[in-house]
């Protein structure tokens, strides 16, 4: 019986230090983007101007170069620390404020990347200036 306690006890605390390693892993995300958020910077070092919501929003300065240090359309970094839940927990950017219009990028839940010339021949940078949570990427629709 003493046994099988102290067996417990270091499940307990095994389960306890799993916990404490999985906090420092989340403050160590990109761009101190928070849990729940939706984030976007200006720079594909995750700084600069961003765009940090847990909803959807048209982007700060949406409609091309703003220089006023707000994001604009001018986004290279993109990181979904979203929460799951069925059929709302993808984000599409979109360009030229309008839903409407063509997803310029999907973001997975979890996913962060930044743009790279070098493995996108599309230029992942300047993707929108406005995003909407929704269901699973589609076939088609560039995603991270």
């Amino acid at each position: 019986m003493l046994k099988r306690m102290a067996g417990i006890g270091a499940g307990v605390l095994l389960t306890g230090a799993t916990l404490i390693a999985g906090a420092t892993e989340a403050q160590a995300e990109p761009g101190g983007c928070k849990p729940g958020q939706f984030c976007a910077w200006y720079y594909s070092d995750y700084s600069g101007p961003a765009v940090k919501e847990y909803g959807d929003a048209t982007w700060p300065g949406a409609g091309g170069l703003t220089g006023d240090g707000k994001i604009g359309n001018d986004d290279t970094a993109w990181f979904n620390n979203g929460t799951p839940c069925a059929g709302c927990d993808h984000v599409r950017v979109y360009n030229v404020g309008s839903t409407s219009g063509k997803v310029t990028l999907c973001v997975h839940l979890g996913h962060w990347g930044k743009y790279n010339k070098t493995i996108d021949t599309h230029q992942a940078y300047n993707k929108g200036d406005m995003h909407r949570w929704g269901p699973e990427c589609r076939s088609g629709e560039p995603q991270l």
